[in-house]
Parts: structure tokens; C-alpha cells; sequence
């Protein structure tokens, strides 16, 4: 009896083993070799590591697309290594992917080998990397860490097929101009949309549209976490203007000040050929946020922590034909807004690793979709978004 109740607790645990499997482990089922990849590592209910992923890529010739994170999830301990595990004179091990997007990717660590124990001067994971993969097919590209000036230089000059960019530039010392390093990509590139979130430099917008304005049908200038916030100008809206005139999608996050900023709704309105905005406003007040950067509690003390005038669902209805009225009223050559999405607060991922410190507000957001439906009188309808 108890070696029957050992089987069939055998077999209990095989099955919510088998529930249980991520993403990764379905990928990597022996025998299987999709065209994308998805892997968190380490992953809820995961045994799989850096290792089996590495030599899933090397066995599948066929993988176009890997969406690879490392991380301290949840409670668990952290992956192997931070890492893929390159070695000195691997080339052109991996498949040609046209897709990639990296997060908690360790670019700079150095792995000595015990037969380069006499060079100083081992390759970084990122050299290898390089060796072991053929670049020049890479057509997205999401970074999802600060871009560095190494992963500038060393897969830079190789991206001469890329369409779709999205990175992060907080302005930190060992991180490069973005406005530079955006412009520094081969010469033959031509960029369709670009993500670029943290502080942009006066005139750095301007620099990269003089380069791929005439291409460019998205862009997005940073709905991100609060802190890195950097709003449009009004400058910068004449910028997208004469320079980008084909762009159809864009989003921005604009300032208000007890007040909607009506005139930088007017001048967005008239960005003839943009069919879809994302417009973001900061949910908190200034003091709530310095009291976040310094790691205080905020203290109510009577005073009202949002921002005025605070976004609901009849606000973004009036703010939906503000900008509609201005459209109309730019002229025949205008086209029309198909949707906007109108929104309020922290747009990223909530934070699912140990050791949780939430800013005051991080995980309070609103956001509402407008656009003007046929039925009842093409009357504009918003609604409430996750």
C-alpha cells in the first residue's frame, strides 16, 4: 500500500510539474524548436537555466525571435549566471535572429577560461556574443536596461537591417548621448518606429529626426515610470512636424499645471498625419515625487497628491474633441484620429522581484482609449483601459 500511495504521489507531482511549466520549458520540450522564444530565467515553477537555452539556440537554426529575461523574481534565487554561456572561438553558433529583446542582460562580464588564463585581456560576454551571431539580420531591437556605450560600439556598426528600436537612456556616466548614439547606427538604416525613453537634451530630437524623420511612422518618447518622465515642448512639436511628416502613431507625455494644457493639445492636433496618440500626464504632484526619489514616506498632511485637473472619463472625453476641433480646423489634408489613448500614472510592468519598495503611487494608474463611433450619432466614446 504505501509503495502504491509513493506512485501515485509520483505521479501527482509530475502533473502539477507539467502544469506548471513556463513559457521557457515549452519552447524547449526536446524535439521542438519554435520560430520565437519567450524565457524568464528563473521562472516560476523552472528548473531551466541559461545553459539548456544556450544549446536550444545552438540545436534550433530556425529561431527568428528571442525575448530573453533575467531576473530576481518573486522570492526565488536569482538565475545561474546573467548571461548566455559564450566561449572564446564559438562563431556564428547562434541562428540569424531578426527579432530580440533583452532584459537584466550583463553585457560588460568577462569569463576567464582556464586556456586564456595568460591573456589579460579576455573578450566581454557581448565580444562573444557578437562572434557567435550574425547581427546584420536584426530588424527589432528592445533594450530594456540603459543602453551602454560597449553594446554601442561592439553591435552598432552590424545593425544595418534595423526598422524597430526601443531603448532606455537615463544619462547616467557610462551611458552614452542617446541623441548620438541614435544617430551613429549605419548609415544605411532607416528607422519605421522608435521607443526612446529618459531625458532628452535640447536639440537631441531634433538630431535624430534629421536622420530618420522621412522613415519614421511611430514614435514614442517615454511613457514610462514618473521619475524619468521627460514631456514634450512646444519646440519639439514643431520638430516632429516639419520633420517627420509621414509619422502616424506617437507618444508623448505632456505637462499640465492646474490647468489642461490646451495649447500644446492644439499643436499636437495638428500633426496632420498622425492617426493615433498616446498622451501620458504625471498622476502625483511634485513634492510626492521628490519625497520618492529621496526614499520618504509621503505624508498627506491635508494636502491633495494629484495632480489638478485630474484625469477621469468625462476630462478625456472633453480633451478627445479639443483635439478633434483642432484637427478639423488645420484643414482638408488632415486625416483623421482614429484613437487616443489618454493616460495617467506609472505605464511599466509593476516590480515582481524581492525586497518590493513602491513609490508612493506606483501602482495606481488611469487610462482611458477614445475615438468616435459610428453608432448613435458618431459619438465619442472613452473607455477605461487597463
Amino acid at each position: 500500500m504505501d509503495a502504491f500511495r509513493r506512485f501515485l504521489l509520483l505521479l501527482s507531482t509530475l502533473a502539477l510539474c507539467r502544469a506548471g511549466m513556463g513559457e521557457l520549458e515549452e519552447a524547449l520540450i526536446p524535439k521542438r524548436c519554435p520560430n520565437f522564444v519567450k524565457a524568464t530565467i528563473p521562472g516560476y515553477h523552472s528548473s531551466f537555466s541559461t545553459d539548456l537555452l544556450h544549446q536550444k539556440l545552438r540545436d534550433c537554426p530556425n529561431v527568428r525571435a528571442l525575448d530573453l529575461r533575467l531576473t530576481l523574481l518573486g522570492c526565488t534565487e536569482g538565475p545561474e549566471r546573467w548571461t548566455l554561456p559564450f566561449r572564446h572561438g564559438e562563431k556564428n553558433i547562434y541562428p540569424a535572429l531578426t527579432w530580440l529583446r533583452l532584459e537584466g542582460y550583463r553585457f560588460h562580464e568577462v569569463t576567464y577560461e582556464r586556456s586564456m588564463a595568460q591573456n589579460w585581456f579576455a573578450s566581454t560576454n557581448l565580444e562573444l556574443w557578437a562572434e557567435a551571431m550574425d547581427w546584420s539580420m536584426l530588424e527589432t531591437l528592445d533594450l530594456v536596461d540603459s543602453l551602454s556605450q560597449h553594446f554601442v560600439d561592439v553591435v552598432w556598426p552590424h545593425l544595418g537591417k534595423l526598422k524597430h528600436l526601443s531603448i532606455r537612456a537615463w544619462s547616467n556616466e557610462d551611458e552614452p548621448d542617446a541623441a548620438e548614439a541614435l544617430i551613429a547606427l549605419p548609415g544605411e538604416v532607416g528607422l519605421e518606429s522608435l521607443s526612446w525613453q529618459g531625458p532628452r537634451k535640447p536639440g537631441g530630437l531634433e538630431k535624430v529626426l534629421s536622420r530618420y524623420g522621412h522613415s519614421l511612422k511611430e514614435l514614442d518618447l517615454g511613457l514610462g515610470r514618473p521619475l524619468d518622465w521627460a514631456a514634450l515642448t512646444m519646440q519639439e512639436v514643431r520638430t516632429v512636424q516639419q520633420l517627420a511628416p509621414g509619422l502616424k502613431k506617437l507618444s508623448v507625455v505632456v505637462e499640465r499645471n492646474g490647468t489642461w494644457p490646451l495649447e500644446m493639445l492644439a499643436a499636437l492636433a495638428e500633426l496632420e498625419s498622425v492617426e493615433e496618440m498616446e498622451l501620458g500626464w504625471q498622476l502625483e504632484t511634485e513634492r510626492v515625487l521628490e519625497a520618492d526619489r529621496l526614499m520618504r514616506p509621503w505624508v498627506h498632511r491635508r494636502e491633495n497628491p494629484y495632480q489638478q485637473p485630474e484625469l477621469s472619463k468625462r476630462a478625456a472625453e472633453e480633451l478627445f474633441e479639443v483635439l478633434e476641433r483642432r484637427r478639423k480646423e488645420t484643414g482638408q489634408g488632415a486625416t483623421r484620429l482614429k484613437r487616443v489613448v489618454l493616460a495617467s500614472g506609472n505605464g511599466l510592468r509593476a516590480w515582481d522581484g524581492p525586497l518590493d519598495t513602491p513609490g508612493s503611487f506606483e501602482h495606481e494608474r488611469v487610462r482611458y482609449e477614445c475615438r468616435r463611433t459610428l453608432l448613435e450619432g458618431e459619438e465619442v466614446v472613452c473607455e477605461a483601459r487597463r
